[in-house]
């Protein structure tokens, strides 16, 4: 019998980017995955080659690769497995040591296969067989899951355009995640911002003192704003317990960008969160948040800690300094004018930047948790409000800076919007508005630039989910009528999770 062609190294190989591209398909751009992808079956064909030339049988050696290769992308799982186990804790080097002792079994399988004589048909043609049923298993589990689809919400009445301004102004959108209210960040955290307060005010800013998020999370937030409506609310929107992907969805494929696409303007995405955009601002050298996934679904995370290696936290300062350096220097290549999306993560959790710029390295593996997950992957409160305060002192100058530069630019005005999604998260408690302080979590920055008298419908307690209905109906003349200023909590309940409405629970100090 001829023997079969051998090709489950490379399928096995593959798997892992399949799955995590499958699981993320909403928030990943196919493109996103050709460095893993490519990455990943060029080392294992180099193993394969090796262990070829060490066993003297391509089959052997090809069965041997595919059992490292899944143990190589299982780590991960296994690491996950052993965090909630633990109750959420990632502590190092504890857990790590651990995870390599329970390997052991798969090092004895590689013993096995090596020391095994006779040939390998039967076995090859299993893992053959194996790896394409892994494929096939991860596509029908992800098609045929019951996650909700998101529907884009219904046209509304006044949202047919009028008489736009002329010019037309470039919109920069900047959403600094986790940038407070300045009587939050004053009194918890004793960091005063009156002073760029009011130089934002000079340069012709309204500042929403009395502004409060409409969602206590980054993807309910974003969604509801570049939507402008309230997701959870609509009929045709829908939530399953474990999914936030239909947020994500929303993000990507948002109603304000769409409507300024049709009337000309030229989308730029700059975001840890990013969205259907014509371009996109990317820092050279650095993982993508896909690349992370599968990153950290390998080992090489745990050994660059053993060594001392700050690669995970180098990796995020340098996408964070790329946004801030780059953004104000977004080159207009079409003569178009341009809609900027900015989704800067900071002054949210890691804490990467002291208040002078130095460089700071959390003690533990890579995380940007949040709230309670923060102190599960064992931070302390005390690190938490150090790190807040000078990360966002050092955010603050920059971002300073980064509007001078913006403003500068004569050829068109520009319309900025200056916006925190949450508030910070030291007193967050994730599925209990009980044990969240959310006066802290909900009271953000807002801040708007709008020129030629736009500022009309501006007012202190206006929400993010009325941004673009002032927006639109200033430069592009619609008439969007203005929602209630409502702000939602997630609850949780073992597996069961609903939002509840705390507009009313938020206490002012």
């Amino acid at each position: 019998m001829k023997p079969p062609q051998i090709f489950h190294p490379y399928l096995f190989a593959a798997f892992p980017i399949w799955f995590l591209f499958l699981f993320n398909i909403e928030q990943i751009r196919p493109r996103e995955t050709l460095v893993p992808l490519g990455a990943s079956l060029a080392c294992t064909g180099v193993l394969w080659y090796l262990l070829t030339r060490l066993l003297k049988d391509k089959a052997k050696a090809a069965a041997v690769t595919s059992l490292i290769v899944l143990v190589f992308f299982s780590y991960g799982e296994l690491i996950h497995a052993l965090e909630q186990w633990e109750g959420g804790r990632s502590l190092f080097p504890r857990q790590r040591y651990a995870a390599l002792a329970l390997a052991l079994p798969f090092l004895c399988g590689a013993i096995f296969l090596i020391r095994r004589r006779g040939h390998f048909q039967t076995a090859t043609r299993a893992l053959n067989t194996a790896s394409c049923g892994l494929f096939l298993a991860a596509l029908v589990t992800i098609t045929h899951s019951p996650e909700p689809q998101w529907r884009e919400a219904p046209e509304e009445e006044g949202l047919s355009a009028g008489n736009p301004i002329e010019p037309l102004p470039d919109i920069y959108y900047i959403i600094l995640d986790g940038y407070g209210r300045h009587d939050v960040l004053k009194e918890i955290y004793g960091y005063d911002n009156s002073e760029f307060l009011s130089w934002l005010t000079q340069k012709g800013f309204f500042i929403a003192e009395k502004s409060r998020s409409n969602y206590h999370a980054t993807n309910f937030s974003l969604a509801s704003s570049l939507n402008f409506f309230y997701p959870h609310l609509d009929a045709g929107f829908k939530m399953d317990h474990h999914c936030r992907e239909p947020y994500f969805c929303a993000i990507q494929t948002n109603r304000a960008a769409s409507l300024l696409k049709q009337h000309g303007y030229e989308v730029v995405s700059a975001s840890f969160i990013g969205m259907t955009a014509d371009r996109e601002l990317t820092a050279p050298w650095t993982l993508s948040r896909f690349q992370g996934l599968v990153f950290r679904a390998t080992p090489i995370p745990a050994v660059l800690y053993q060594l001392g290696s700050p690669f995970a936290y180098e990796n995020h300062r340098r996408r964070l300094g790329y946004l801030l350096d780059q953004l104000p220097r977004i080159a207009r290549v079409t003569g178009r004018p341009i809609f900027v999306y900015a989704h800067i993560l900071m002054p949210h959790p890691p804490f990467v930047f002291k208040e002078d710029g130095q460089l700071c390295q959390p003690s533990r593996d890579f995380s940007t948790a949040d709230g309670n997950n923060f102190y599960k992957d064992g931070g302390t409160r005390e690190e938490y409000l150090n790190g807040y305060r000078g990360q966002i002192a050092f955010l603050t100058r920059r971002v300073k800076g980064m509007i001078e530069e913006i403003l500068s630019d004569k050829e068109r005005p520009a319309l900025v919007v200056l916006q925190g999604d949450h508030g910070p998260g030291s007193g967050l408690t994730y599925g209990s508005v009980q044990r969240t302080d959310l006066w802290e979590r909900m009271s953000i920055l807002n801040a708007y630039r709008l020129p030629n008298g736009g500022g009309k419908e501006l007012y202190p307690e206006i929400t993010p989910v009325n941004t673009f209905r002032v927006v639109f109906n200033h430069v592009l003349g619609t008439r969007l009528p203005l929602l209630a200023d409502r702000s939602y909590f997630r609850e949780r309940d073992g597996a069961k999770t609903w939002l509840v409405e705390v507009t009313g629970q938020i206490h002012e100090r």
